[in-house]
C-alpha cells in the first residue's frame, strides 16, 4: 500500500527534535532563568541550565555529605520553595560553600514557623542542595 503525502516515515520522525530541543522549550514560559525557576516551573542552576527534583525531605546529615561531596548549595528562607512573590532562591559562592564543607550539619531552627525541609536536585553537570525556611548551616545560611 502506496504511503499517503502526510505520512512521516520512521526514520522521518526520529530526525525531527524533540519538544525539548524546539524554540518553544527555551521561549515564553518555558525560558531559562539562571539560578531561579521560570514560569513553567522548571528550575535552572546559576548556569542556566535545568535542574531535576531527585528527593525531598533529605535529613540535615545527608545535606552535610552532598556539599561534602560537592554539590552547591542554594536557600531560601520564607519555606515557599523559591516560588513566592519577590522570593529569589539564594546561591552559596565558593567561599561560603568551603565554610560549609566538613562543617557542621545544617539544623532546622523552626524559629519562624516557616515550612522547613532540605531537597536535592541535579542534572548531568552537578548536585544541587537545596535548604527551605528555617535553616541554620553553620555561618553561611541562618
Amino acid at each position: 500500500m502506496p504511503r499517503r503525502p502526510k505520512d512521516r516515515t520512521f526514520t522521518e520522525i526520529l530526525t525531527e527534535p524533540t519538544w525539548s530541543e524546539s524554540e518553544a522549550a527555551r521561549s515564553g514560559q518555558h525560558a531559562p532563568r539562571p539560578g531561579t525557576f521560570n514560569a513553567a516551573g522548571d528550575f535552572f542552576d546559576p548556569h542556566g541550565t535545568r535542574l531535576e527534583p531527585v528527593r525531598d525531605d533529605v535529613t540535615p546529615d545527608e545535606a552535610q555529605r552532598l556539599v561534602d561531596a560537592g554539590a552547591l548549595v542554594v536557600h531560601e528562607a520564607c519555606g515557599c520553595g523559591g516560588w513566592g512573590a519577590g522570593c529569589t532562591p539564594t546561591w552559596l559562592g565558593d567561599e561560603r560553600l568551603a565554610q560549609l564543607r566538613r562543617g557542621p550539619e545544617p539544623r532546622f531552627t523552626h524559629r519562624s514557623g516557616a515550612p522547613t525541609w532540605i531537597d536535592v536536585w541535579a542534572n548531568d553537570e552537578r548536585s544541587v542542595v537545596y535548604a527551605h525556611g528555617d535553616v541554620l548551616w553553620g555561618s553561611a545560611i541562618g
